[in-house]
Parts: C-alpha cells; structure tokens; sequence
C-alpha cells in the first residue's frame, strides 16, 4: 500500500492525470513514508528541504532524506544523497562538514546522479 500511495503524492506533485496540488501531495507522500516506502521519504525531505507545499524545514528535510536513502528508484535515491550532501555542505540545520557532503556526494554518484558524478570529476 505505501507504493501506491507513494504513486498517487508524485501524480499530485507532478499534474499527472490531477490538478497540481502540494498539500495533497505530501498527504500521500506522509503516508507512504509513515509506511516505510523509501521513495515516498526522499519526495517528502525534498519538499522540506526546498519548502515547496510546505514551510522550509531542514531538520524533517534531513530526517525523510536519511530514509530516502533506501529508495527503491535509483535515481530517487541518487537524489536523495545529493540533497544530503548540500544539506552537509551548506550547514542547512547542521554544522557543516564537508566530508560527509562528499560521501553523500560519492553514494549519489554510485546511484547514478549525473550531477554529483560531474562535481566528483572536478
């Protein structure tokens, strides 16, 4: 059940099929993860990273993040180890350290997140 409801918060994040609607969206994605589904974490700590539906909270950001980790969808958890590593190199909520931002970096890379391979290779 956490899949499906996971699906439906990503056709309200993305107009698929329903109206736009982020409230309903991070309804869905917050049952997904209360359900353990790692994709819907890494949609629900990047909507509290950016404040995007919801107000801008780096410490539930970081939380949904680390359980984005086990996504299921590569590049969902690619993603979701990016958004670690800025959250680390910028010192959002945490004190920066940019060693454990390049170890995200580094797992993104392996999850095939393009843009973390590209800042590795400079």
């Amino acid at each position: 059940m956490p899949v499906a409801l996971n699906v439906v918060g990503k056709m309200y994040a993305n107009a698929q099929g329903v109206p736009k609607d982020l409230a309903k969206a991070r309804e869905y994605f917050q049952k997904a993860a209360d359900g353990k589904d790692g994709n819907a974490c890494a949609y629900l700590g990047e909507m509290y990273l950016n404040g995007e539906g919801v107000a801008k909270d780096y410490k539930k950001a970081l939380e949904y993040l680390e359980g984005g980790r086990g996504a299921t969808d590569k590049g969902v958890a690619g993603r979701a180890y990016w958004n670690l590593a800025t959250i680390y190199a910028k010192g959002l909520g945490v004190l920066v350290d940019k060693n454990q931002a390049t170890e995200y970096s580094k797992q993104a890379c392996d999850e095939g997140y393009e843009q973390a391979c590209t800042l590795l290779s400079k």
